[in-house]
């Protein structure tokens, strides 16, 4: 009888973890924007050996429209492959945004980073892929799982700009459908004691830190303030880690970008020096490998 019983009992257990294992589920990415929300979930088919990583733009919590799927062919197996890693963390979505219909996203997608824009017309998704880089695939027991990094911001009706760690700057332009490099020369620097963002929760004070880069401007001449406007703030990747392992800002750079004299200005903050950075910058397209329609 007690045989029996542990037959039934080890039966039920490869059940569960036979179910388990096709029923992975696992979300890699969620965002919510105003009322909406952008995911990424990552799913396989063990009986076809298939991993999909699905993008999906959700109005409620039952309404969804499909981005954009990928799908390889290989699974995830109790744990990483000892060259590959875990298949599920080789497509990374770094960041999102929506404009007016239009969902902006940066991707990292076993190797290759691209910029992607989905126009949703009644329903229907239209994709536009652009190329940024293509990185190394290293091996997982050397240097671990790939690792991704960014954020985009909207900077007015011709620019978006997009950071990743792997690109640092770069910018699209909606008016010639481009993705460039984003390249500074610095000028000059000055110091500051004041130590305004060590601790300072820059995206929740948004008018005070305009008020900041304002006064900066001011004493370095850099635009005319008649026309001044901040449009927003990104943290590079060693920033972002600093941020994440202690709370403060201690490392890295801050870009901010404003508007002036009807042009945009990018002026960097040094948190380890405590220095701004003023600079000029220009923009050089990068070389399209493959763009999809």
């Amino acid at each position: 009888m007690k045989l029996y019983a542990y037959i039934i009992f080890f039966f039920i257990l490869m059940i569960q973890c036979f179910a388990k294992k096709n029923s992975l589920n696992m979300k890699s990415f969620s965002k919510k924007i105003n009322e909406d929300t952008i995911k990424m979930v990552v799913t396989d088919d063990s009986k076809r050996n298939i991993t999909y990583w699905t993008i999906n733009l959700y109005k409620n919590q039952t309404d969804s429209i499909l981005l954009d799927k990928f799908e390889y062919p290989e699974i995830y197996e109790a744990e990483p492959n000892i060259l590959k890693g875990d298949i599920r963390l080789k497509i990374i979505l770094g960041d999102a945004i929506i404009r007016e219909n239009i969902v902006y996203l940066a991707l990292y997608n076993f190797g290759k980073v691209t910029f992607n824009i989905y126009h949703i017309d009644e329903g229907q998704v239209f994709k536009t892929e652009h190329f940024v880089s293509d990185e190394v695939l290293l091996s997982y027991m050397n240097f671990g799982e790939p690792q991704f990094y960014a954020k985009i911001i909207h900077l007015n009706d011709k620019k978006i700009v997009i950071y990743t760690d792997k690109n640092k700057l770069l910018v699209f332009d909606k008016l010639e459908r481009k993705v460039k490099k984003i390249i500074l020369t610095e000028k000059s620097r000055l110091k500051e004691d004041e130590k305004y963002f060590r601790d300072f929760n820059i995206q929740k004070n948004h008018s005070k830190v305009g008020d900041i880069i304002h006064e900066i401007v001011n004493q370095t001449k850099e635009g005319n303030l008649e026309n001044f406007d901040y449009k927003g703030y990104i943290d590079d990747i060693n920033t972002i880690t600093d941020i994440e392992s202690s709370g403060i800002r201690d490392t890295g750079m801050t870009y901010f970008f404003y508007k002036a004299d009807d042009n945009t200005h990018i002026l960097q903050y040094d948190n380890y020096e405590y220095e701004w950075i003023l600079t000029d910058y220009k923009e050089e397209e990068i070389k399209q490998e493959t763009i999809k329609e």
